[in-house]
């Protein structure tokens, strides 16, 4: 599975640092102490925790209100994938997708609450030793939660679209082997290097589906379905030459054919 592996090799932490605009006026030790309150509730911090010094309380109603509108922003970081920074825009795209699941599961959790805690820690700085290795724990915590709410939204869809891609790459050798493209019948193409099951596979739907796409995606050209899929077969033909046993003269020969089709298909 090497594309789960990827995600969580991939996995960047949720930045911490909130909008200015929104944040400024809220970062103050009377809101700080609705943090501190809200959390001895919870049971997240301990119950000698010291409040922060201020003139200012709020009451209990603005407290649960300005908890809920922190938390509610950092959820909505996660919803609509701000937390999220790979390498990898497909991927990120594919969490974005995940936004939903990923906020309700850290949810479950009560990611927001360790958020409110890291911002706590965040205001006391410079920490004593202690409470840097406690702010070091809770911002662990809070990658872990993140990882773990990653996996459970995204394993199943990710784990679908790694085994359809192995059906397209089956299909498509089924094809070019069945049409004897570049010789990959006589070269004897392996047809199934992953060893997929193949019964329940619909080959020509799927090679359709490719057609299809390609079809669509061809804004500047009109391309006929004989065309494209006579495109497609070469496209995939010079792939799978990569991995036949033949000379290199061969492959050129094959890539000339592939190169004098792909001119005539496009004038």
């Amino acid at each position: 599975m090497n594309i789960i592996i990827r995600i969580f090799c991939m996995l960047a932490f949720v930045f911490l640092t909130a909008d200015a605009n929104l944040f400024d006026n809220y970062y103050n030790n009377a809101k700080m102490n609705c943090f501190i309150k809200h959390l001895k509730d919870e049971k997240i911090i301990d119950e000698k925790f010291e409040k922060f010094p201020s003139q200012t309380n709020f009451s209990r109603a603005d407290c649960d209100s300005f908890v809920n509108d922190v938390e509610k922003f950092y959820y909505s970081r996660v919803r609509n994938g701000s937390t999220f920074d790979f390498e990898s825009p497909e991927i990120q795209s594919h969490l974005e997708e995940q936004g939903e699941c990923i906020e309700q599961s850290l949810r479950m959790k009560n990611y927001g609450d360790y958020i409110l805690k890291s911002l706590i820690f965040d205001a006391l700085k410079p920490l004593s030793i202690d409470l840097a290795i406690e702010r070091n724990a809770t911002l662990i915590k809070l990658q872990e939660m993140l990882s773990s709410a990653i996996s459970s939204c995204t394993f199943s869809t990710l784990y679908d679209a790694y085994v359809e891609i192995r059906r397209h790459n089956y299909c498509a050798r089924k094809y070019v082997v069945d049409n004897d493209i570049m010789g990959l019948k006589t070269f004897n193409l392996t047809l199934n290097p992953f060893h997929i099951d193949t019964s329940q596979i619909n080959c020509h739907e799927i090679i359709q589906s490719m057609v299809d796409d390609l079809q669509e995606n061809e804004d500047d050209t009109t391309i006929g379905e004989v065309d494209a899929i006579q495109l497609l077969s070469h496209e995939w033909a010079v792939i799978f030459l990569t991995e036949i046993n033949v000379s290199n003269k061969q492959r050129e020969i094959e890539r000339k054919k592939y190169e004098q089709d792909t001119k005539t298909l496009y004038g």
